[in-house]
């Protein structure tokens, strides 16, 4: 009696530690879910917990691959029974020489600055074209196109520059030198340029450079234009400021 009243509970600890047996209707909701893995992931009953669970059943291991020092990702997914997927996504850099496409994004912005196109307009072509700025940022600014021409593009053109010099005629400046020497943004000399507020031509040569007229009483001129809006940011600069005149 003592050793059957011991294999009785031996096999009732057994029987404990079994999974408990599903009905028909719970097989059935279980085959429901798993053929629809996404609903179960966000059902509002699944926890947190279970979906960890989740990814340690249908997920053996995952593969990262960063290609060099860029923003481009390659991620390899082993699932449970022998699938393989491959996936690209793009991780967040802290500068633009760490993109893959820097090169063409260079080259593309060099273009559209030869084309004549402002910096918003350049900004708005590369927005539209895909390019993407470093950071996470999703769409460039005309004043990150600014700085990245005065970073990058006008790194290498010191004797593209020199050369436009020589073609420069009396009391004119290279609009980017008229910038530095007034301090102020090239931005803003363009959009001096566009309002008629000044002259100047491009010069006939590949980059896109400006000519401006600042020599003498016009450059006295445009250094108290600047001067105005520095003091009286917001106000309209008397007329006499904004009227091109002629170098004395």
């Amino acid at each position: 009696m003592r050793e059957q009243h011991n294999l009785q509970q031996e096999y009732e600890r057994f029987c404990a530690t079994r999974p408990a047996r599903l009905s028909p209707r719970e097989q059935e909701q279980i085959r429901a879910l798993a053929q629809d893995i996404p609903e179960l992931w966000s059902a509002e009953s699944t926890t947190a917990q279970d979906r960890q669970r989740l990814v340690r059943i249908l997920i053996e291991r995952i593969v990262v691959a960063v290609q060099g020092h860029s923003e481009q990702v390659e991620v390899t997914i082993h699932w449970a029974g022998g699938f393989v997927s491959q996936h690209q996504v793009l991780r967040g850099v802290q500068r633009y020489e760490q993109l893959a496409d820097y090169p063409r994004l260079l080259a593309r912005i060099e273009e559209l600055r030869q084309q004549g196109k402002s910096m918003a307009e350049v900004a708005c072509c590369l927005n539209e074209e895909g390019f993407r700025p470093p950071k996470r940022v999703e769409r460039f600014t005309a004043g990150m196109v600014g700085g990245f021409l005065t970073r990058f593009c006008q790194q290498g053109s010191s004797r593209q520059a020199d050369e436009a010099r020589q073609k420069l005629e009396k009391g004119e400046w290279l609009l980017g030198d008229l910038a530095r020497h007034l301090g102020m943004p090239q931005t803003t000399l363009h959009r001096w340029r566009r309002a008629g507020w000044l002259q100047a031509r491009k010069l006939p040569m590949a980059g896109g450079l400006w000519a401006v007229l600042a020599g003498g009483k016009e450059g006295r001129r445009l250094a108290q234009l600047r001067h105005h809006q520095c003091k009286h940011p917001g106000q309209p600069p008397p007329a006499n400021l904004t009227t091109p005149g002629t170098p004395q």
